[in-house]
């Protein structure tokens, strides 16, 4: 099958399984190991680890927010990783996702997107926020063709070109009495 094929065929992801409350798992760890190598092989500078997950891992860690592993069903190998955080009451921040270039195309990351938006209403989010960098394509695509839109800058991180944002509940119009 050819890549454009493939890019369109959802059929041919992996059974999977995600995984909450994982920050301070090993597994976490080597996945941030590869997203951070992937980082610092597209941006073509090096990335600071400290900007992996979060400065305190306490930030993606119930109840303040989650850390979620993507893991194939039948092997257990990890695929893909996303983490949410509490901004403040209301704000969720959807902080790094990212998923294996093998399984890209597939339809995973709007699943993991779809969770992790979800695991944001669990946490009270009304509003969820998030940064990307722009040669990160895939992403900035999926963000769009989920409904996100252009916000103003809301964080201090060298890397991050653009932020997101997109309202998962709306406020109800008052009733008239």
């Amino acid at each position: 099958m050819d890549g454009a094929a493939r890019r369109h065929d959802t059929s041919a992801a992996p059974p999977v399984r995600i995984l909450e409350g994982q920050a301070g798992s090993n597994a976490a760890a080597l996945a941030m190991r590869a997203y951070l190598d992937e980082l610092t092989d597209r941006l073509q500078t090096h990335t600071d680890p400290a900007l992996g997950i979060a400065g305190d891992p306490a930030e993606v860690t119930p109840p303040r927010g989650d850390f979620m592993l993507v893991s194939e069903v039948g092997s257990g190998e990890v695929v893909g990783f996303g983490a949410v955080r509490v901004l403040e009451p209301g704000i969720v921040e959807i902080k790094r996702m990212w998923l294996r270039p093998d399984v890209r195309g597939l339809g995973l990351g709007k699943f993991l997107l779809e969770r992790l938006e979800n695991r944001a209403r669990s946490l009270g989010a009304r509003r969820v926020l998030l940064g990307v960098n722009e040669s990160l394509v895939e992403a900035c695509g999926l963000y769009v063709s989920a409904g996100y839109e252009p916000v103003e800058h809301f964080e201090d991180n060298p890397y991050v070109t653009h932020h997101f944002g997109k309202q998962l509940v709306r406020d109800r119009p008052s009733e008239l009495t």
